[in-house]
């Protein structure tokens, strides 16, 4: 039987649609360092919260410290930091974010 067409097939077309829709809004400002810092710190917020409710015990507060501690540097550096130290922290949340579905794709299938 062929499976009916759903939003969810199309999933990954909407989302790109919507991030060059939302990326023309913000014509002047999508390309500012501290806007791209402010994303990067928003994408790495939400892969520690995920990573946050599945640990346990002590895992648990040092995901909640190491979380805090990402949102505070990346307001700090956004408020007082230069255009450069803003690419350097957005670079590094990146990699985080990288690094950690990769550590997903291939480390997951280890612990099914």
């Amino acid at each position: 039987m062929k499976r009916p067409i759903s939003v969810g097939t199309f999933g990954v077309v909407y989302l790109m649609l919507a991030a060059v829709i939302l990326t023309a809004l913000m014509a002047g400002f999508a390309t500012h360092p501290g806007v791209v810092l402010s994303i990067m710190t928003l994408l790495t917020a939400l892969v520690m919260v995920h990573r946050l409710r599945s640990s346990r015990g002590s895992s648990f507060h040092v995901h909640l410290a190491l979380l805090v501690v990402t949102v505070l540097v990346g307001l700090l550096v956004v408020s007082f930091g230069n255009d450069r130290t803003e690419l350097w922290f957005a670079s590094c949340y990146g990699l985080f974010n990288v690094l950690y579905l990769l550590e997903l794709m291939f480390l997951a299938k280890a612990y099914r």
